[in-house]
């Protein structure tokens, strides 16, 4: 394995801090500039003009108190750090030089230097062998000694002796010591020997042994060529078991597959199964030996191993000589069992992975009358009910399974003609990303990923995990376009009710269109701007091709006609994604906690080892954001569910403990970098994709930065009347256009009576003719002195 860099070697500006002290003095320093960031920005939106306004006090005095803590943070990590950074370095950077360039320069140094001592070693090395020769030559009787030195001075070779003595912890000097190495010998011999000497006549028992052995042997114990002819011998047999000639039987498949697969997980064993005869082989014994599924699952579990080590036999699966990505999905459609669709999609993943042509013909041919799409969301809907029933392996399965799906929806739509999904894609100049095209060849998947996503349940100790996760990097391929409207927003993705015989046409078809949510004008929400949302128009009717495909994804396990979803208003998938998304804040975020804190990686790295937060929840936020992107109501809906019109706007909004409080925390987050972009995408998409919009409900001061990334360098205008979403000041109430706060209005200050008035006067005499008299200012620029002059004051 090679090593990973020092922890204060230099990196590039995208490589993660390194663990430790100096990785959070690193991101410290980053959260330093970002606060510096947010103070300018705050600074430079308050004007003249806002400060005369009721309520016009910015945020500057919050910002600098950000600042503070930084920086008395960065000086308690000081006391930890030893690392001591040479004075050159500043002086470069002060420079505005590249200190890379004083690296550079050292490195060249010492190397310049080490070539240098190495010469001067050579030349000693050679005048010492020749002066030793010479000395040999003249004094004869030291020749034995100049031999013994010179030998001292060659490399060391390892020897193995089977007579010397076993060295107290088995390792001479960090080697391998011989009598080690003589074990290893000894019993890679005794294996391939005793198995060798099995004959149709040896007992159930000394095979069984003989396998266990094989099983159980340490893993470099048998060398290459002994592990070769033990997979050669093992796949004869059983290719011949029950014959009575061998001494395998059907019997011992199972372990002697399993014997198969542990010599096979070294490379050199893996080496010789991933030959097209070996592949051949195993696919075949995987059927030969259907009634027996431990010994069919251990013969995929073989060539997936093969796979995964030997990458060119993911080439060699697939010439027409073994043509194992057609066996392999043919399994896959007949099997139910949930561990051999686990290997099977495990075989098909690998097979796909580099993207081949194969990825066409899974998704353009048919296997036994059905496309490779259909058995995929065929299985999905019987892994669902797995997982939920707690079937063993089920989970295993699904996510792997979805790992094919996924790699399906990335390739095909790049290898046929599709059409562009996004503004971006139809630019040739532009890169593609993922979701920008799509074909309607893969429709069907997406009832079957949808059934999983709203049915899978809970799991622990962390609300998101696989293979929920992978559901989700699945849908977010899936583009909300008018034709898989339908399918997205059904009334019940899960079992889809027919409509009842009762009901009017009339009834039916007011379920099947989308209802846009109005906002209500409750009197309770004059503390927040009140949004008022257009109806959405209708979707186009879908074509009989389209219609087809939803019935066949939405059929059950067996791939038999089922009613399609009915669509209704976007309420189920939505709600799930919503709800999901509350809740795993709410687990990694609890109450109004600092996001960048400590606890919060930790607690993520106990439960996800894995995994951060960042690979955990930025796909959830991104796929909501796509929802919202793709469908109006549904826009409409998740900014009354983050922003409700009654929200309290009483205090700072980033302080509140719930979704939108962790939200715009985040949006200032240093250690979740991926995470606080989709977020910012999800609040800016929900709000219409308008900085306007989005400044308006949640006060510019919280998104400035995410703005300014997206080329909006300054406070976007009020939103006008004309756009999509009208958001009209609330009545009694003003919005604070910073901190999206309400603006309390100063209370009113009873009357002066004329004796107070007088009182005043005089103190402001007194102060000002000190003024004066110090020299602070002029005479004439004394208000007082001109009050009286003018007789304003008797």
């Amino acid at each position: 394995m090679v090593p990973g860099p020092a922890p204060d070697s230099p990196r590039s500006s995208q490589s993660p801090a390194p663990s430790g002290s100096q990785g959070d003095l690193e991101l410290e320093l980053l959260g330093l500039a970002n606060a510096l960031y947010n103070l300018g920005t705050t600074v430079i939106n308050d004007s003249t003009k806002e400060r005369d306004k009721p309520g016009g006090g910015k945020q500057v005095g919050l910002r600098v108190n950000e600042v503070v803590n930084h920086l008395g943070t960065i000086d308690g990590m000081a006391q930890h750090i030893s690392t001591m950074i040479p004075m050159q370095v500043l002086t470069e950077i002060d420079n505005s030089r590249n200190p890379m360039q004083l690296t550079r320069e050292r490195l060249e140094r010492a190397a310049t230097e080490n070539q240098f001592m190495n010469g001067k070693i050579a030349a000693i090395n050679s005048y010492r062998k020749y002066l030793d020769d010479a000395l040999a030559q003249n004094f004869p009787e030291l020749e034995a000694y100049f031999e013994e030195q010179a030998g001292e001075s060659q490399p060391v070779t390892i020897t193995v002796d089977t007579t010397s003595e076993p060295v107290a912890n088995g390792t001479n000097g960090g080697h391998p010591s011989p009598n080690h190495l003589s074990d290893s010998l000894i019993l890679m011999a005794n294996i391939l020997r005793s198995y060798t000497a099995l004959s149709a006549s040896s007992t159930k028992v000394e095979v069984s042994n003989v396998l266990q052995q094989i099983i159980n042997a340490p893993p470099f114990a048998i060398d290459a060529p002994s592990r070769t002819e033990l997979l050669k011998c093992l796949l004869r047999d059983l290719k011949t078991a029950n014959n009575g000639s061998k001494p395998l039987s059907s019997k011992d498949a199972a372990q002697a597959l399993l014997a198969v697969k542990e010599l096979g997980k070294n490379p050199a064993g893996s080496e010789f199964l991933a030959s097209p005869a070996n592949l051949s082989t195993l696919l075949a014994m995987a059927s030969t030996f259907k009634d027996d599924p431990d010994a069919s699952s251990e013969a995929l579990r073989c060539v997936a191993n093969a796979l995964f080590l030997i990458e060119k036999a993911r080439s060699t699966i697939l010439d027409s000589e073994v043509d194992g990505g057609a066996i392999a999905i043919s399994m896959l459609q007949k099997t139910s069992l949930p561990d051999h669709i686990f290997v099977l999609s495990r075989i098909l993943f690998l097979i796909t992975v580099p993207g081949p042509s194969f990825i066409r013909k899974l998704v353009e041919d048919k296997f036994h009358g059905h496309t490779a799409i259909e058995i995929i969301g065929a299985k999905l809907d019987l892994l669902t009910a797995g997982v939920v029933a707690g079937t063993k392996m089920a989970r295993e399965a699904m996510s792997d399974i979805l790992k094919l799906a996924f790699n399906l929806l990335l390739y095909y739509p790049k290898m046929v003609q599709t059409d562009p999904q996004t503004p971006e894609a139809s630019n040739p100049d532009e890169p593609h990303v993922l979701g920008d095209f799509w074909n309607s060849k893969l429709d069907s998947l997406l009832a079957p990923a949808l059934r999983a996503f709203t049915s899978l349940p809970p799991t622990s100790p962390g609300p998101i995990a696989a293979p929920l996760t992978h559901v989700i990097h699945t849908l977010i391929t899936i583009p909300v376009t008018p034709e898989l409207r339908p399918i997205w927003f059904g009334t019940n993705v899960i079992a889809s009710p027919r409509p009842s015989a009762s009901s009017s046409p009339t009834q039916i078809s007011r379920s099947q269109t989308p209802q846009p949510a109005v906002a209500s004008s409750s009197g309770s929400r004059s503390d927040s701007p009140i949004r008022t949302a257009q109806p959405t128009p209708a979707s186009p009717k879908p074509s009989t091709l389209d219609r087809a495909l939803s019935v066949i994804a939405a059929g059950r396990r067996s791939l038999s006609r089922s009613p399609p979803a009915v669509p209704s208003a976007p309420t189920n998938v939505l709600q799930r994604a919503y709800d999901l998304l509350d809740t795993v804040l709410a687990h990694y975020f609890p109450d109004v906690i600092d996001v960048d804190d400590s606890t919060v990686r930790d607690r993520c790295k106990q439960e996800s080892p894995d995994n951060s937060l960042d690979d955990l929840l930025s796909p959830l936020v991104v796929l909501l954001s796509r929802i919202c992107v793709g469908d109006e109501t549904s826009r409409v809906r998740v900014r009354q569910l983050v922003i409700p019109d009654d929200l309290d706007r009483s205090a700072p909004l980033e302080g509140r403990a719930d979704i939108l409080g962790r939200c715009l925390r985040l949006m200032t987050s240093v250690y979740h970098s991926r995470l606080k972009d989709s977020v910012g995408e999800l609040l800016f998409a929900m709000c219409d994709s308008d900085a306007s919009i989005l400044s308006a409900l949640v006060g510019y001061g919280n998104v400035a930065g995410f703005l300014y990334n997206k080329g909006i360098l300054s406070a976007p205008p009020a939103p006008s009347a004309t756009s999509s979403t009208f958001i009209p000041p609330a009545a009694g109430a003003s919005i604070n256009p910073i901190t999206g706060t309400t603006n309390n209005p100063k209370q009113d200050l009873p009357e002066m009576s004329e004796e107070e008035k007088e009182r005043e006067a005089e103190k402001l005499f007194v102060l000002f003719d000190r003024l004066e008299k110090t020299g602070a200012i002029p005479p004439s620029q004394n208000p007082m002195r001109k009050a009286i002059q003018e007789g304003k004051l008797g």
